[in-house]
């Protein structure tokens, strides 16, 4: 047989069949609420068991007519999958399609786009969680006039700590150096005038009259002109400052690490929005008219957002080249096994994974935020708001739409306060409330704070973070959002670890690394 016409046969048979393909997907659609969770039992048994109790307790108080509208658990292994699943299933109306996403809020430009937002607004009125965290739903990637189509199922921030230790012989041995070489820098020799730096150096002379000191270069020492106190730790200029001069300072820098940054992306954002007074309006990232962000002007050469963010991946990669930062690709930290690692920053959800470890040793280290501000004279801060959300998909079935609807309403309302057992305590809880705490988040309502102080005293972080989201004064910072935007933070993390890094051990030079990172990141993102 002509080959041509075989293939037109084959395609004449296939087309049909792909068509009534499609069109039972279409039809068929479960009458299930499906739910879909970024963990699994065997992986996450603790954060499965959660979500499983209370779907349970959901579904039992259900209606009859609701029967066959129950809420149903699916898992997904990969949670950086979870958008794409979502997405294709949508578009070729799989009859799995979820009706409601545990995951970020990237996902809600994605269920835009196939016209099945659910509208969460009056949920969110009931919650009563605080205004400034939802106010990232005007920043989704579509014109939204004020409405919530997102909602935190637990908030997480970024932490510093801060090896006291380390610091305390930092410190006694800048101050012992700068008086025996008779090199009498003023900034070094004032050093004790802060009460806070004082008593760590007085630690260090009563535990460890003995030790060597570290060894610095004389002519470097002679240059600092930093003043020494508790601002070094509290804002960015003067924390950036202190570890360059240490690290140029420093002869033998094999005895401790400076610093280490487990979220790349995030200390990236974080440092880049401070540096635009923590104001959406004047970050690097911005929507165009039509509400997706205007990636050009990021890579057009000589633009504000252009030199902004070059100017921010060039101070990352001279810390790199120079041996102050270290990140996941070129070191393993354990949280557990840190003895020399100086300054950390990492997420605050560390705190409740390695909870006994930081009790144990909360004499020996610092638990703060990481800076929140540039420097004093910045009005605004800022810190870093990450977490599990939910967002909701329309369905063409009017009573899983009812079930979408009084489950969320179950779950945010106020009112809805029912008594839980928390770390062998009782408490009174919403079951959202119930479900952060379950999974290590916070949830930002008054009575969250109020219960996490009876169950949870002894959690910093989450004592620190819990301040931040009820400061007025500061503001949540979370990714601006729109169908490319996972691809960017995914891709810059993918280059620092591993194109930055590898030129950094080359020690490559400055302007042509950093200008072929910015070519090679624009392509991915395309």
């Amino acid at each position: 047989m002509n080959k041509k016409v075989f293939l037109g046969l084959l395609s004449s048979v296939i087309s049909p069949l792909t068509v009534a393909f499609c069109v039972s997907c279409e039809t068929r659609e479960t009458e299930k609420v499906n739910l879909i969770i970024p963990f699994v039992q065997s992986h996450e048994k603790k954060a499965f068991n959660a979500i499983s109790t209370l779907v349970d307790k959901f579904n039992r108080s259900l209606d009859n007519k609701y029967l066959n509208n129950k809420i149903n658990i699916r898992n997904v292994f990969d949670k950086k999958k979870i958008n794409y699943k979502v997405n294709l299933e949508m578009n070729i109306k799989d009859s799995r399609t979820p009706s409601l996403v545990i995951s970020y809020p990237s996902i809600v430009p994605l269920i835009h786009n196939n016209n099945r937002l659910f509208d969460l607004t009056e949920i969110a009125k009931k919650s009563k969680i605080k205004e400034k965290i939802l106010d990232f739903n005007n920043r989704l990637g579509f014109n939204n006039k004020n409405k919530i189509y997102s909602l935190p199922i637990g908030i997480s921030s970024e932490i510093f700590i801060v090896n006291k230790k380390l610091l305390s012989y930092v410190l006694y041995s800048l101050y012992e150096f700068n008086k025996k070489e008779n090199i009498n820098n003023k900034y070094i020799s004032n050093l004790k005038n802060s009460p806070f730096f004082a008593n760590l150096i007085l630690k260090y002379e009563n535990l460890n009259k003995n030790n060597e000191i570290i060894l610095f270069n004389k002519e470097q020492l002679k240059t600092w002109d930093l003043k020494l106190d508790e601002d070094i730790l509290n804002y960015d200029d003067n924390f950036n400052y202190f570890i360059e001069l240490l690290n140029k300072s420093m002869i033998d820098k094999k005895q401790l690490d400076i610093l280490f940054i487990k979220h790349i992306e995030n200390y990236l954002f974080e440092n880049l929005f401070k540096k635009s007074d923590s104001n959406f309006s004047n970050f690097f990232l911005k929507y165009d008219e039509n509400q997706k962000i205007n990636y050009d002007n990021i890579f057009k050469k000589d633009s504000k957002e252009n030199i902004e963010f070059k100017n921010e991946i060039s101070s990352f990669y001279n810390k790199l080249k120079n041996n102050i930062l270290y990140i996941e690709a070129n070191k393993n930290l354990n949280i557990k096994n840190s003895k020399n690692q100086l300054f950390t920053f990492i997420t605050s959800r560390a705190y409740e994974f390695n909870y006994e470890y930081f009790l144990e040793n909360k004499n020996d280290l610092l638990i703060k935020n990481v800076p929140l501000r540039r420097n004093k004279t910045q009005e605004k801060g800022s810190f870093f708001m990450q977490g599990l959300f939910v967002s909701a998909i329309k369905s063409d079935i009017k009573e899983k739409n009812e079930v979408i609807q009084l489950f969320l309403n179950w779950l945010y309302n106020s009112e809805n306060k029912l008594e839980w057992v928390v770390n062998n305590k009782k408490t009174i809880l919403t079951p959202i409330e119930y479900l952060s705490f379950a999974l290590s988040y916070v949830f930002p309502t008054e009575n969250f704070v109020k219960e996490n102080n009876k169950i949870f005293e002894a959690n910093i972080a989450n004592q620190l973070l819990l301040e931040n989201i009820f400061d007025d004064n500061l503001v949540p910072l979370t990714d601006l959002v729109d169908e490319r935007s996972a691809k960017l933070r995914e891709n810059i993390k993918i280059l620092v670890s591993n194109y930055l890094l590898t030129k950094a051990k080359e020690n490559a030079s400055l302007d042509q690394t950093v200008n072929d990172f910015l070519v090679k990141l624009e392509e991915l993102i395309k």
